[in-house]
Order: structure tokens, then sequence, then C-alpha cells
């Protein structure tokens, strides 16, 4: 007893790990996987970079900037046993599952050719406190990524869930979504946003970001409903039948009403993210498709903010560029699901 003890509290060498890991249907099961990145388990540091408990999330919304003043060292409780490191209690077992999960997305998008390499390491701050104040009583929940901190932000669940979405590998490739994309219009991972978040341009912007880790979430996954092992929520499953038309209000209302804040992106975001699930279909290709996705967001900023330019339709002229730098299957595939999901609405 007092020898489990000790190593609950120490750690010890492990180079496996128990952790939640889906199958090819997307359900969730206890096995025991590599690591190979994660180095130090009782810190949750690594080659991502390591995790911090508490801290203070500065969240400044008018200006678009968060920064995460980190906690202390988080202490992951487990045993070795067999040169498996099992968590336990529930905290660990998705600290474990989530650093897995990280890893498998960033081999993913390193096998696409996508360089990300600048966003390591990341902290991860867990349970931090939220400065704004109208934060403090919402039900937030999430494995959230802060850019222009350059961290992200592991919350616990509201309600129980059986595959926690900081153990969600969907969810996990989804906010790293949110990363990326702050990595391929601004530049660097603690630059400021390329886009004001204040300007006309802003509500459609926040959707093409929301959409692209959906993107990313489905597409590392090959899951488009990854969401749905954690939560019921079918408005987000990628492959169902989303239409611009269907949205009640889209961004150019939203601007015309007179605000730029406070505008809900998921709705368009899923749109567009369903367009890149219909590539994918169409040519089997998810790593091509996920590629296409990343190197469209990248030109797509270089233009835009070389422009100057920020109105109501500039994410609308992703889709422009995504088509004009996809091959032709993937050309035919997504100029018919842009004539079906945005009809009537945007031509390209």
């Amino acid at each position: 007893m007092l020898l489990t003890l000790l190593l609950a509290c120490s750690g010890g060498d492990a180079h496996r790990f128990r952790a939640l890991v889906a199958d090819e249907g997307g359900d969730y099961a206890l096995e025991v996987r590599s690591i190979d990145t994660l180095r130090d388990p009782e810190r949750l540091a690594g080659d991502l970079g390591q995790g911090w408990s508490g801290g203070v999330l500065d969240v400044n919304l008018s200006e678009g900037t968060i920064h995460y003043e980190k906690g202390r060292p988080l202490s992951v409780l487990y045993v070795v046993q067999d040169g498996v490191a099992e968590p336990l209690d529930r905290d660990g077992l998705t600290l474990f599952s989530f650093y897995g999960h990280l890893q498998d997305a960033r081999d993913a998008l390193d096998r696409s050719g996508v360089d990300i390499s600048p966003l390591f390491p990341i902290q991860f701050g867990v349970t931090p406190a939220v400065s704004d104040p109208s934060f403090v009583f919402a039900p937030v929940e999430n494995a959230a990524y802060a850019p222009t901190a350059n961290s992200f932000i592991l919350l616990e669940d509201v309600s129980a869930r059986e595959v926690p979405l900081a153990a969600n590998a969907g969810v996990v490739s989804h906010e790293l979504g949110h990363g990326v994309f702050h990595l391929l219009t601004a530049g660097g991972p603690y630059r400021d946003r390329a886009f004001d978040v204040l300007s006309d341009a802003a509500p459609g912007v926040s959707s093409l970001d929301e959409g692209f880790g959906d993107m990313l979430g489905s597409l590392i996954t090959d899951d488009p409903d990854f969401i749905s092992a954690s939560w019921d929520l079918p408005e987000r499953d990628v492959s169902a039948e989303h239409l611009s038309s269907q949205i009640d209000t889209l961004p150019e209302e939203f601007i015309a009403s007179g605000s730029a804040l406070g505008y809900d992106p998921y709705p368009l975001g899923t749109v567009f993210a369903s367009v890149m699930w219909d590539v994918r279909q169409a040519t089997a290709d998810p790593d091509g498709t996920l590629l296409l996705a990343c190197s469209a967001v990248e030109e797509w900023a270089a233009r835009e903010t070389a422009s100057g330019d920020e109105d109501v339709e500039t994410a609308y002229r992703w889709l422009d560029v995504m088509v004009e730098l996809a091959d032709a299957d993937q050309r035919a595939a997504a100029c018919e699901s842009i004539d079906r999901r945005f009809a009537d609405h945007v031509v390209v």
C-alpha cells in the first residue's frame, strides 16, 4: 500500500498510457497507447507543451487579445504497472487522453504537409480563473484554444459525459484548428489577430474560424459527427444537409443591424466545414482535403490582409481561393457543394 501511494505521488517511469481511444466507428474505449511526446506525465509536460493548474485567463473581447498567466505545475496521479501509466482518477484519464489526441492531430497535419511546428510548445491551463466578470457565472465547458496566448484552456464538464470534451479526439483537433487558423492568418502564435474583431469582416471571419476547426476535427478523425461521442449536437454533424439559406442571421444581416460583437459563428461555420467534408467524400482523400483547407486559409489571409479591406464579404472569398487552389477532382466536388450549400448566396 505504501509503495502504491509513493508511486501515485511521484509517478514513476512509463512508456505507455491508459487513455480513451476511438475506434473507426467513433466509439471510445479505455486502451493502452504510446504517447512518445509526453516526457513527464506527472506534470503533463513534454515536446508539445506543459500543463499548469489554475492561473488566470485575461480576456479582452473588444481588442481580441487573450493572455494566460500560468498557475502551479500539475500533479497528475497515476501508478505504473508493467510499464503502463494507469491514471487514478477521471482527471488523469482526461489529461492523458487529451495529450495523446493532441499528438495524433499534430502528426496528421504533418503527414498532410502542413507545418504547425511554431505552435509548440503550447501551455495547457487547467480550470483557470477568468478575469472578465461576464464569464464568471457562465456555464462554460470545453477544451478551448486561446489565440495570442498560444494556450489550451481545459475546463471541467458542466454535466457528466461518458467521453469528456477534453478527451474527445475531434474536439481536441477542432481546438487545435483555432491555433492553426491563427498561425496561418496572423503568421505566428503570439501575434495579434489578422482581422479586427470590431470590423465588418469579424462575424464572417469568426464563422470561418469555427468552420475551420470543424474541418480539422472531422478530417483528422475521419468522423463528420465527432462531437456526438461527448455531446448530442446533430446540428454540428458536417455530413448533414447544412445550407446558408437555413441560417437565421447571416453576417451581412448582423452587421446591418449595427453590431460586430456577439454573432453566433457556429451555424455558418458548419456550412463552411460541410463543403470540405463533401470534398473529402468525393475524393476519398482526407489528407489531401486537409492540406487544401489549410493552404486556402493561408493564401486567403495573405490576400485579404494585403488588400487592407475588411468587409462583410471577406470570409466568403475563402471559397474562391479554396476552389482556385484545388486540383481537378477537388474543384469539381467543391463547386458542386458550394452551388448547393450556398445557393443564391455565394457564387464562385
